[in-house]
């Protein structure tokens, strides 16, 4: 998680709005995508994950 949370400070605007909808993303995507039993195909997230 510190590692991902550093790498948007480093990238993003110091903007409390986007954060905020960052995170509210990044919510929606493990809800829907990241379970026990992951369901990548159509995850917006899939491009980014190597090897995976």
């Amino acid at each position: 998680y510190d590692d991902l949370q550093a790498l948007f400070v480093r990238h993003l605007p110091a903007d409390v709005n986007l954060y905020n909808d960052y995170h509210a993303q990044m919510v929606w995507a493990g809800k829907h995508h990241c379970r026990v039993q992951s369901q990548c195909e159509g995850c917006p997230l899939q491009p980014l994950l190597r090897g995976k």
